[in-house]
């Protein structure tokens, strides 16, 4: 946990260690449902649940940057695997860095998910760094239960 926010306070100041910190993760698909109920209906439920809009929410937060918050929808049409993962860390960099040089070292934290810790996710920072986008990535997971992390706090 400290590792973590140590490198978030070094992507807090850009200019001076030339990194980018950022955090992902998805919130609870149940929560996210439409129509939501926070506690259950009632018996005729059980019948509709099947029929409601599911859809998934991934959270990205840059560290050091105003507006840092990103969020990214996905309806069940959409596998929420690495590829979503991947193309909400895409985006958010595209946005971030679409006026000025991405940082020479980028530093991404997330759950220990089966989705984050496979290779497609290393695939993409290895071509992000063959390519020169970045020239290193360090990739972390969070300790089980990281509830209190600033990306936990948001949603």
């Amino acid at each position: 946990r400290l590792a973590y926010y140590k490198k978030r306070e070094l992507g807090r100041k850009p200019e001076e260690s030339e990194c980018c910190s950022l955090i992902l993760d998805k919130w609870d698909s149940a929560k996210t449902t439409v129509p939501y109920f926070a506690r259950h209906p009632g018996a005729w439920w059980s019948t509709l649940r099947k029929i409601v809009l599911k859809q998934s929410v991934t959270g990205v937060i840059v560290h050091g940057v105003p507006n840092n918050h990103f969020l990214f929808t996905a309806n069940a049409s959409i596998k929420g695997d690495a590829n979503l993962n991947i193309e909400c860390i895409r985006r958010t960099l595209a946005e971030v860095y679409a006026s000025s040089p991405m940082p020479k070292t980028l530093y991404v934290q997330s759950d220990n998910a089966s989705d984050n810790k496979c290779w497609t996710m290393l695939a993409f920072f290895a071509m992000m760094v063959h390519h020169s986008y970045v020239s290193e990535v360090f990739f972390s997971f969070l300790l089980v239960g990281h509830t209190h992390e600033d990306i936990d706090q948001f949603f």
